[in-house]
C-alpha cells in the first residue's frame, strides 16, 4: 500500500486512541500522565504498534501497559466505530521512552551549565570573557 495512504491511517488511528484513551477508559490501571506519541500501522493493515509515554515510576508503565492489554478489544471496537477502514488492525502496545529520555538529556544539560557557571564565576571570569 501507498506509504502516504498508511502515514494518514496511522495519523487517523493515533487521534482515534488518543480520545478513546483520555474520553473512554475508566480503568484505574492506565496512569493519568499518558501520551500516545506514534502509531505505526502496517503496510497490510494488519497490525498496529501503538507506542506510549507513561510518566511516573516502571510499576506505574507497567500498570498502565497491562491495562491497555486489558483495554484491546474495546479500542479496537472504538476504532472500528470512528475510523472508517475495512479491516481494524490488531493493537500491539509498547512503551516509549523518548520523552523521558528528552527529559534526562535537559536535566544532564542544565546541571552541566549550572557546574560551567559556577566554576566561570569562581575564577571571576564574566560570561562574555573567555
Amino acid at each position: 500500500m501507498n506509504e502516504k495512504r498508511v502515514g494518514r491511517i496511522s495519523q487517523e488511528v493515533k487521534k482515534a486512541l488518543s480520545e478513546a484513551i483520555f474520553f473512554e477508559l475508566k480503568d484505574p490501571k492506565i496512569a493519568e500522565v499518558l501520551t500516545v506519541s506514534e502509531v505505526r500501522v502496517s503496510s497490510d493493515l494488519s497490525y498496529a504498534d501503538v507506542y506510549v509515554s507513561v510518566m511516573g515510576t516502571d510499576w506505574e508503565q507497567r500498570q498502565t501497559l497491562e491495562g491497555l492489554e486489558q483495554a484491546r478489544g474495546f479500542m479496537k471496537n472504538y476504532l472500528a466505530r470512528h475510523v472508517k477502514l475495512r479491516q481494524v488492525p490488531e493493537l500491539r502496545f509498547h512503551l516509549d521512552g523518548s520523552i523521558a529520555h528528552g527529559m534526562y538529556m535537559d536535566q544532564l544539560i542544565a546541571e552541566t551549565l549550572a557546574k560551567d557557571d559556577a566554576s566561570r564565576r569562581a575564577r571571576g571570569e564574566s560570561e562574555g570573557e573567555e
